[in-house]
């Protein structure tokens, strides 16, 4: 600072003359002004930050008091153009339910239940999934290698069960053989051997079952395997 460098030479007898005068040589000069020069720029640019800082609370306390006084308009009764709009638009419809996407779920296995009993209402699906697949590493069923494993277990509105498996080929050998299983999981189950799966499916008289695509659609619809869709 100008200040201290001027106390330095000060101090420094050999810098006087015998009556005090303090002299001054052309580089001692310049530097003395490149500080005081330093000096101003550095308070003209505190003066610059606290004029912003002045700025932006000014800023702030106008924006807190228009929060403050800001009044919520009065709502209007007449219905304008987008209200009316807004009415008659008809909703989306809301997305599906846990519940409904675990009945939708293609690898699902649905058991009847005897008429009048519902034992597994009552019970923990996670209790249920662990007990069926004991009944399965019991019976030691595999599909290519693979033991068929219970994922989720419902017990659904109409008092039948549904048993959720990891993939189709696990979904179909727990539906070819539910009659050798289900009764050891629950004996209120009732299924039947069965040879072969039926698809009812409403279809135009236009509608060309032999087309592959046609095929590909209808097992998309219905969680069907495509080559288990044969026309009779």
């Amino acid at each position: 600072m100008p200040v201290n460098f001027f106390k330095s030479l000060a101090a420094d007898p050999s810098k006087q003359d015998q009556n005090g005068v303090l002299g001054l040589n052309n580089n001692k000069l310049a530097f003395l002004v490149q500080l005081m020069e330093e000096e101003a720029k550095q308070k003209h640019q505190l003066q610059l930050i606290i004029e912003e800082l002045r700025r932006l609370w000014a800023r702030v306390t106008t924006i807190k008091a228009g929060q403050m006084t800001c009044t919520l308009p009065e709502p209007t009764t007449q219905k304008n153009y987008a209200f009316t709009t807004a009415e008659n638009t008809p909703k989306p419809p809301s997305p599906p339910t846990k519940a409904d996407m675990i009945i939708a779920h293609p690898c699902g296995t649905i058991i009847h239940s005897r008429e009048g009993t519902m034992s597994l209402k009552e019970v923990d699906p996670n209790i249920v999934v662990q007990n069926t697949n004991k009944v399965l590493e019991t019976l030691n069923t595999t599909v290519r290698g693979e033991k068929v494993v219970l994922k989720a277990f419902r017990f659904l509105p109409s008092g039948d069960v549904s048993f959720y498996s990891q993939n189709h080929q696990h979904k179909d050998w727990l539906n070819k053989n539910k009659n050798e299983w289900s009764k050891k999981v629950c004996t209120d189950l009732e299924s039947t051997p069965s040879t072969y799966s039926v698809l009812a499916h409403g279809i135009l008289q236009s509608f060309n079952i032999d087309a592959a695509a046609n095929k590909i659609t209808l097992a998309l619809d219905n969680s069907f395997l495509v080559d288990k869709i044969f026309k009779i």
